[in-house]
């Protein structure tokens, strides 16, 4: 891949990033996670940006098991999230070290604990959750 091919990619991403579209969910979610504080003291707000995350990203469809759950079912999940250090948050691509690769392991497995249940397929929901919630795409799980 070429430099100016990678320029092109960005670009065309850049352009499906405005205010209203499906992509900028990411954002929404990310920095409202990112940036407060305390996610339990509007438990709804919390529960309804995840959850309108994970449907802007097709987590809703078919025959997915969330469309049987109200945003109630996000609540435990918010309530771990919300005990996590905010340097979670710094953990990038660049400081994968064997202790950052741990942390997310565990998260990942805390917030499947919460989320799955009955046996559902976990791998993409919880990615989704990682990379919604934290910046983190989850290609270590």
């Amino acid at each position: 891949m070429k430099r100016t091919d990678i320029e092109s990619v960005i670009e065309d991403f850049k352009s499906k990033s405005k205010p209203d579209d499906r992509y900028t969910s990411f954002d929404y979610c990310y920095n409202y996670f990112w940036t407060t504080n305390d996610l339990n003291k509007d438990i709804e707000k919390s529960c309804l940006v995840l959850g309108f995350y994970l449907a802007s990203w097709g987590m809703f469809r078919g025959s997915s098991f969330l469309l049987q759950h109200s945003i109630k079912h996000f609540q435990r999940t918010i309530e771990y999230i919300n005990t996590l250090d905010k340097s979670v948050w710094k953990i990038d691509v660049d400081n994968y070290t064997e202790e950052n690769i741990e942390t997310i392991i565990s998260i990942y497995k805390e917030i499947k604990e919460r989320l799955i249940l009955n046996g559902n397929t976990d791998l993409t929901l919880i990615t989704k959750v990682l990379l919604g919630v934290f910046g983190c795409n989850g290609c270590l799980i």
